[in-house]
């Protein structure tokens, strides 16, 4: 499979040349479009969940609705610390 790959460089070198240079152009012309953050965001991801139960007082909107969101998500990947 590599084999007519490496036949067709070494009976063509000019064109491989051509070919490097394009990408070369390539990649210098998308480094240079590239945005530049002087203070670059690191603050963790977070993801906000708001919950509605009308009706309910607060102690029963976190025992029956946020615990149970809560609990099911500290099972996910990537999921570091939870709070509500």
């Amino acid at each position: 499979m590599i084999d007519p790959i490496i036949g067709l460089a070494l009976r063509r070198p000019a064109l491989i040349l051509l070919l490097s240079a394009v990408i070369l152009g390539l990649g210098i012309h998308h480094y240079r479009q590239l945005p530049v953050d002087a203070f670059p965001d690191t603050s963790p991801v977070l993801v906000p969940i708001f919950a509605e139960a009308h009706g309910f007082a607060p102690e029963e909107m976190e025992r029956l609705v946020s615990f149970p969101i809560e609990t099911a998500m500290n099972g996910l990947p990537g999921v570091t610390r939870i709070k509500s």
